[in-house]
């Protein structure tokens, strides 16, 4: 461990341009590992600081890119464009349809008769009265069901991150 931050205070002084520190240089003066690291650092610190080489490239590279890209576009140009169409279609079909449906119903409404009330629609008053009622029943109770479980889990949660603290607090000098 030692030596890892050894080296890293000589990598770090070779970038920052700084001669070695005089314990660095106690510790490099011990240890054949640090000279041969501070030794390979400063060779390729010396070879990164000096003369940049730009990298060559060939002169037909440019035109056999545009060549490509011209190319691919002329391809793209030729294809059949089918989703164009679809685009259009779908939008007037669906007005199309929507008015035959409305013209369409507007005949049979005027023609429907009346709806009346029988008298042995009392009993399904009573029915419709009792199922309201569970459906209250339902409303205060299923969102304490389905909550349960997720106070639950964050209750455990809770506790894991207090015994976390708890452990890391311990275990520091």
């Amino acid at each position: 461990m030692k030596t890892w931050f050894l080296k890293f205070r000589i990598s770090n002084a070779l970038n920052s341009r700084r001669s070695l520190p005089p314990d660095v240089l106690r510790q490099t003066s011990k240890s054949a590992e640090l000279r041969r690291f501070t030794e390979n650092m400063e060779s390729v610190d010396a070879a990164l600081k000096g003369e940049k080489v730009a990298p060559e490239t060939p002169a037909a590279l440019h035109e056999s890119i545009m060549r490509a890209v011209r190319r691919a576009h002329r391809e793209e140009e030729r294809e059949f464009n089918r989703g164009g169409i679809w685009e259009r279609l779908i939008p007037a079909t669906v007005l199309g349809l929507f008015l035959a449906l409305i013209l369409l119903d507007r005949p049979l409404s005027a023609t429907r008769p009346q709806a009346t009330v029988s008298p042995s629609a009392a009993p399904a008053a009573g029915m419709v009265a009792s199922a309201l009622d569970r459906g209250n029943a339902l409303v205060s109770v299923v969102p304490n069901a389905a909550i349960s479980p997720l106070t639950d889990e964050m209750a455990r949660l809770k506790q894991d991150f207090t015994n976390a603290q708890s452990f890391l607090l311990a275990s520091m000098p």
